[in-house]
């Protein structure tokens, strides 16, 4: 219901269109005024192009800054583009000396090189102090060998001096994706990263644990916590093993889950993010049609549109009513199959206008039938807003619409900034080790 034609999910740039119908809907260029909230049309560093223009299922966004001018295509991704250049605003301004981090907190990670040479020259003084990230190397350096990194990832040996762990922390204190596909924040990342890596590291550095059970139940704001949380920790190679587990534990046969772990659009953060909230729908069956959907992926913004997609199954399954088991129809069309018989469709999409695709798509929903599977209502869940033809015609076809829930099914697609605290405990030699200082989880999701 929100796919190209033999994919499942929106048509990529240049993809053919259906010819125009006088029946239907079709996305024309429009002020951008007219489709965005006030907060990201401008501010002190950003301000959006007066017009969007239609591409696919999705508008495409200019966003000039100071730091150049970027191009966004979708709600979504324009969020975390205005976001990066606030955070680029940021560092330049406040950041581009490792202490404005606070103290210690760039030294949260250190050089398995320099750990190898404190084992030549003083082995009980070095593995008394092994800090904790240090047990997963051997594990890491054995993801390196027999995967690849992809290409929203930094090179390998990055990560095994040490640097990336340092990036990582930046980036968690900036906000930011350290995965991002934005050259220039990039930039200013390695920039900063570099400043502190130089500085040197101890011998007794802890990398930052990872709190609690994700508890996407509690709400969307701890789950998007829990996640960046997991992201600071883990280097691209510890998450892959641990999602490569947790596709093997769901039922994902070797070769979907292993496409999908090296899918070239899915960076660590997008990979995650999907398959945490693929793990929290216990006892859904058939969650192994998710994957087989999501390799179908062809861009960026395609992979971020089906992690949307599964963190509003999961915050359904977990808020509203349980899904029972997926069901692909057609082949393309991914539904939530309820266990008081509703098929449940999920749009993560800003704008949704009655076009073809969409008419097509619905009357196959609406109209699918099986012995096992009774059908009691369909319900149509987007995270933006409907047109009122849409509403119309799906209200024909007895669909029951839900609008305007991305504050109740989706979490923040932008990190929440990480804050850092020195905690020194005098039990302890591990004079430098820091924790992350969060808030207790707030606005839960009202059933």
């Amino acid at each position: 219901m929100y796919a190209k034609s033999e994919v499942g999910v929106p048509p990529p740039a240049g993809a053919s269109q259906p010819q125009a119908d006088e029946k239907f809907e079709t996305h024309e260029p429009a002020p951008t005024i007219d489709l965005l909230p006030a907060d990201l049309l401008k501010s002190d560093h950003h301000e959006i192009g007066s017009e969007a223009v239609p591409d696919g299922w999705w508008y495409r966004y200019t966003v000039n800054s100071p730091f150049g001018v970027f191009e966004a295509k979708g709600e979504d991704m324009l969020r975390i583009r205005v976001h990066e250049v606030q955070a680029l605003a940021k560092m330049e301004q406040e950041m581009s000396q490792p202490a404005a981090f606070g103290y210690g907190v760039l030294d949260t990670v250190m050089s398995p090189f320099k750990f190898l040479w404190g084992l030549m020259t003083d082995p009980r003084e070095t593995l008394t102090g092994v800090p904790k990230g240090m047990k997963r190397v051997g594990s890491r350096i054995s993801e390196m060998v027999t995967g690849k990194r992809g290409k929203l990832e930094d090179g390998a040996g990055q990560e095994l001096a040490g640097f990336g762990g340092v990036k990582r922390t930046v980036a968690a204190a900036a906000g930011v994706n350290v995965y991002s596909s934005n050259t220039v924040l990039q930039d200013q990342l390695d920039r900063i990263a570099a400043a502190g890596y130089s500085g040197g590291v101890g011998s007794r550095i802890a990398l930052i644990p990872v709190a609690g059970p994700l508890g996407l139940a509690l709400s969307t704001t701890s789950f998007s916590r829990a996640m960046n949380e997991m992201l600071l920790e883990h280097a691209p190679e510890d998450l892959r093993r641990i999602n490569r587990e947790t596709l093997e534990r769901i039922g994902v046969r070797k070769e979907v889950r292993e496409t999908f772990l090296t899918h070239p659009w899915y960076s660590p953060r997008h990979e995650t993010i999907l398959v945490q909230a693929l793990d929290e729908m216990k006892g859904v069956s058939d969650r192994s049609l998710v994957l087989q959907l999501a390799i179908k992926a062809e861009s960026e913004e395609e992979a971020l549109f089906v992690q949307r997609l599964v963190e509003m199954f999961a915050s359904y399954h977990q808020t509203v009513v349980p899904i029972r088991e997926f069901i692909l129809i057609d082949d393309r069309l991914l539904v939530g199959y309820t266990t008081d018989k509703a098929l449940m469709v999920a749009l993560p999409l800003s704008h949704i206008a009655w076009t073809q695709e969409l008419a097509e798509a619905s009357k196959q929903v609406v109209t699918w039938s099986s012995d096992r599977h009774p059908v009691r209502r369909v319900e149509l869940w987007a995270s933006g807003r409907i047109t009122p033809r849409t509403h119309r015609e799906l209200e024909t076809k007895g669909v029951m619409i839900f609008e305007k829930k991305r504050d109740r099914l989706l979490p923040p697609v932008i990190p929440e900034p990480l804050s850092f605290a020195q905690q020194v405990d005098e039990g302890s030699s591990s004079e430098n080790e820091v924790t992350p200082v969060t808030e207790p989880a707030v606005n839960p999701i009202d059933k």
